[in-house]
Parts: C-alpha cells; sequence; structure tokens
C-alpha cells in the first residue's frame, strides 16, 4: 500500500515538473521571436504600436524625405515580425485606397501606416 502510494506520488511529481517545464517554453520562445533581426541592415527605422484590439497596428517609419515604395520594406518587416510572433500567421491586411496603395499618413515623425494582422 506504501509503495503504491509512492509511486503514485512520484507519477504526480513527474506530470507536474512535465506540465510546467512546457508551460514555460513558449514564453521564452517569444522572448526569442521578438528579438529577431533581418539579414540586411534595413534602410529606414520603423516602430510599430498595437492598437486597443491587438491585431490592430500603427507602424511608423522615419522616412527622410522618401516615399512610399523606399519605405515598404522596412515597414513590411514590422508587422510582419509583430503578427508572426504575436498570433502565428505573417498575414497583414494593409489598409489601401481604392487603386489598391497602401493609405499613409504625413507626421511630424515619419509616415504612418495602419494594418491588422490576420490570424489563421
Amino acid at each position: 500500500m506504501v509503495l503504491l502510494r509512492k509511486k503514485n506520488l512520484l507519477n504526480f511529481f513527474l506530470l507536474l515538473t512535465t506540465s510546467w517545464l512546457f508551460a514555460c517554453s513558449p514564453i521564452q520562445n517569444y522572448r526569442e521571436l521578438n528579438k529577431i533581426e533581418p539579414q540586411k541592415r534595413l534602410p529606414y527605422k520603423a516602430s510599430l504600436q498595437a492598437g486597443n484590439d491587438p491585431r490592430d497596428i500603427l507602424i511608423n517609419v522615419k522616412h527622410k524625405g522618401d516615399g512610399v515604395e523606399q519605405v515598404r520594406e522596412s515597414v513590411r518587416y514590422e508587422a510582419t515580425k509583430y503578427c508572426l510572433v504575436r498570433f502565428g500567421s505573417s498575414d497583414v491586411n494593409w489598409q489601401k485606397d481604392a487603386t489598391g496603395s497602401w493609405i499613409f499618413q504625413e507626421t511630424s515623425k515619419g509616415l504612418l501606416f495602419r494594418a491588422r494582422c490576420e490570424p489563421k
């Protein structure tokens, strides 16, 4: 009887330890993924801010007077990284005008783009 209790206690401890390790893994992976940098240095500094709904994002890029085509890859990188790390999908739905061009707002800090992460 005592042997059976010890075995049950050991099984419970192993289950608890395994569960704890798996529960902590994603947090570590999330932190590591968030540190990912592009292979080549991007020419423009972009920063991302999530809205009230974390799927809605604003990306601001310091553009040095350059246009949308020149900054597009820097903006796309930040949005893709955020959506992939946060929601597991790199699908980003950009706010576009009637012609399909990305809508942006020019501010004193740069160009501001709006997008939404589309989790699968």
